[in-house]
């Protein structure tokens, strides 16, 4: 299905690639499992913070082995001394986060990675609409409730007192419609040379997994099926069918037609089925793939899905509010502080989500703990954008002020009509490595999301030291 980018200044999301729910630069999910092996191998001015001093302290331990975390070719030797490199950013930042383009409504706030200590802080304690920045909390909690090598995996079972068949989801984001077939010629042959050789089935299709998905609060209704497929437990990935679930069992019963299944008209839903008798299985994608196009490409379908897996794996209601405020206690369960914090959703649409920049400081902090190195996935392998290079920020960071900051930058974005946003890490000129977030709220209406785009990235620019 081609889907054209409607203009990002009147659409949320639109401003960043393959941001309509599924990524549109043409990667399948194979390639997205090749990519990511290769990969593994109100003031104006901010206040300047002295090391150790800043409101309350981090429940965060540093990490100083967090170079560990972060792939070798990111982490750039040191050009300059610690003492110039910091002088340099508090003038540049008490500048920059007054510019006109970005309107007053600014937070900031940098931390050094290695020994924890903030650097710099400008309303960092101010609730903000994070925009897909939401992702992060959404990568971070999937990443300590699932981990990083959970399967996903999609069965074909058999009810031979009913003679039917169903497709069970397993909650994987990245179902092809290959894989769907794959299914069902596996199935086929299951049964080839069976006593049910020749019966008719009936079709089936099990999504309770998850509960059946409702709209998060803050979502006009144009957002599902334009920017996000229905999040349920089987949808097959492109698809921006009303009901996901029922569009992939209706393709898995075409499927199994073209392999000379015979099969009754149309399909049911049944959320019983799963405990039938086993026929094939696809063993799917792992949350690790599935984080690779949700953060580079900001995919909104994924991040809602991955909400719900954090929910199912602590037992918590997998609705679209009890998964919203899973996520929030499961950073909570990492020392995030999530006090000021509101989740509506895990992708960011909603504008009921407000976030702080600390609390985004520390989402990035948490997934360098080297005591669980799969926090660190998404930015171990990359799948964050890196400036100038990849995914959401391939284009960005090229203009004289930011080109300097190219590959120094590895963060996820975050676009609505007047909200931007960008929280990762930056491998500063002094040799060391600075997590940061940036959010801009109420942007002015005459400036355009390029020029504040441009802003953005001259504040990142400033944290990595090198303009």
């Amino acid at each position: 299905m081609t889907r054209s980018l409607p203009n990002p200044a009147q659409y949320p999301e639109m401003g960043e690639a393959g941001s309509p729910g599924y990524p549109l630069s043409g990667y399948s999910p194979r390639m997205y499992r090749s990519i990511l092996v290769a990969a593994a191998s109100a003031a104006v001015a901010g206040t300047a913070v002295a090391a150790p001093a800043v409101a309350a302290p981090d429940r965060i331990p540093p990490w100083p082995s967090v170079r560990a975390a972060l792939p070798a070719s990111f982490i750039r030797p040191a050009t300059t001394d610690t003492d110039t490199y910091l002088a340099r950013l508090r003038k540049r930042l008490d500048r920059r986060v007054g510019a006109s383009a970005l309107g007053h409504d600014v937070a900031v706030r940098v931390v050094d990675l290695s020994s924890a200590e903030p650097v710099y802080d400008h309303r960092g304690n101010v609730p903000m609409v994070p925009a897909s920045t939401m992702k992060t909390a959404t990568a971070l909690a999937v990443l300590n409730a699932r981990g990083a090598d959970h399967r996903m995996i999609t069965r074909a079972v058999l009810d031979p007192g009913h003679d039917t068949i169903s497709i069970v989801g397993g909650g994987d984001p990245l179902l092809s419609s290959t894989e769907v077939e794959e299914l069902a010629r596996d199935t086929a042959d299951a049964l080839a040379g069976t006593d049910d050789e020749n019966t008719k089935f009936d079709i089936a299709y099990d999504d309770s997994l998850f509960e059946r998905p409702a709209q998060p609060r803050g979502w006009y209704d144009s957002y599902m099926g334009q920017y996000s497929a229905d999040p349920t437990a089987l949808t097959r990935y492109g698809s921006f069918s009303a009901d996901s679930a029922q569009d992939t069992g209706k393709y898995f019963r075409r499927s199994l037609r073209h392999h000379d299944v015979r099969t009754s008209p149309g399909v049911t839903r049944d959320p019983s089925s799963a405990g039938g008798t086993e026929l094939a299985r696809s063993e799917g994608h792992t949350v690790a793939e599935a984080l690779w196009p949700m953060l580079r490409n900001s995919d909104n379908t994924i991040a809602e899905i991955m909400i719900r897996h954090v929910a199912a794996a602590r037992g918590l209601p997998t609705t679209s509010n009890g998964a919203a405020d899973a996520v929030k206690a499961e950073l909570g369960r990492l020392g995030v502080p999530t006090q000021r914090m509101t989740a509506a959703d895990g992708s960011g649409l909603s504008r009921v989500d407000k976030v702080t920049a600390e609390t985004l400081v520390s989402i990035t902090r948490a997934a360098m703990d080297p005591d669980k190195p799969d926090l660190a996935t998404g930015f171990r392998t990359a799948s964050f954008p890196v400036a100038g290079r990849t995914g959401t920020l391939e284009d960005r960071f090229n203009d004289g002020g930011t080109r300097c900051a190219q590959g120094r930058v590895m963060a996820k974005t975050g676009t609505l009509s007047d909200v931007l946003a960008l929280s990762g890490v930056a491998s500063s000129t002094d040799g060391r490595l600075r997590a940061f977030a940036i959010v801009v709220n109420n942007k002015p209406s005459w400036a355009s999301l390029t020029a504040a785009r441009i802003q953005v990235d001259r504040i990142a620019t400033a944290v990595a030291g090198c303009h």
